[in-house]
């Protein structure tokens, strides 16, 4: 009976979480992700670069890995775009894959033209357009900052290789303000650390040679959310009561 019961609450999370979840929702309470911070005119697209970080929620006292690389480039309407990918792992739960589709600017990913999302063990599938834009926009959170000035200039070695940091004051438009290490040299993110009272980013490791992380074909959303709903409770039919 146990086992019933649980594929059941598993049909019915899926169907309310992700068919009535409103509009203004998280993206986190979506998809599993977290919330990274990007700097501009330190964000380079750059295909096939990776960048390895520890994102640290102070308040909740959780801390979470990220994954960010650049795949390839595409044109979209005679606009620069390409395919940016974020792997998010946390502790007790599955990994979530997202790949967007975005607009190459000078101050990081700009316009969402596609999304396709892969939680770890389930298909992948593609996310509705009415989520990735606006106020209902639910993938890539991030939180933008400007550089608003130079502090100072550090070397420092990491996992063998020297690198040329700044430590900068930056902001976002809303006046929020953090102290970032940033370089150059780590694409794509060019993130050494942040570290904010309510938040921490901390590099791993960078290279390159990114590739998709994306297992099969995507499907739609409303066929998948269907397609797991009918698999879970056909699970919890022929699931043996104990």
């Amino acid at each position: 009976m146990r086992q019933r019961k649980f594929w059941i609450i598993v049909a019915v999370v899926l169907a309310v979480g992700f068919l009535q979840m409103p509009a203004t929702a998280s993206a986190e309470k979506i998809q599993g992700q977290k919330r990274m911070i990007i700097v501009d005119d330190t964000f380079r697209f750059v295909p096939g670069t990776w960048g390895d970080y520890t994102l640290v929620d102070k308040a909740k006292k959780a801390s979470y890995h990220l994954v960010l690389s650049i795949l390839n480039d595409e044109r979209v309407r005679a606009r620069d775009y390409a395919w940016m990918q974020i792997r998010i792992d946390m502790k007790g739960k599955p990994s979530v894959v997202t790949q967007v589709l975005v607009e190459k600017t000078v101050q990081g990913p700009g316009d969402i033209q596609k999304a396709i999302v892969q939680i770890t063990g389930f298909d992948p599938f593609t996310v509705p357009e009415k989520y990735l834009k606006g106020k209902e926009g639910q993938v890539t959170p991030s939180e933008k900052y400007r550089i608003v000035e130079r502090v100072k200039r550090q070397e420092v070695t990491f996992k063998g290789k020297t690198i040329q940091l700044w430590k900068v004051r930056a902001a976002t438009k809303g006046g929020k303000r953090a102290v970032v290490w940033v370089s150059e040299k780590i694409l794509p993110l060019g993130i050494y650390k942040v570290d904010i009272p309510e938040y921490g980013m901390y590099l791993n490791d960078w290279g390159t040679g990114a590739k998709s992380e994306i297992k099969g074909k995507p499907m739609n959303f409303y066929l998948w959310i269907a397609k797991m709903i009918g698999s879970a409770i056909s699970k919890g039919m022929t699931e043996p009561e104990k």
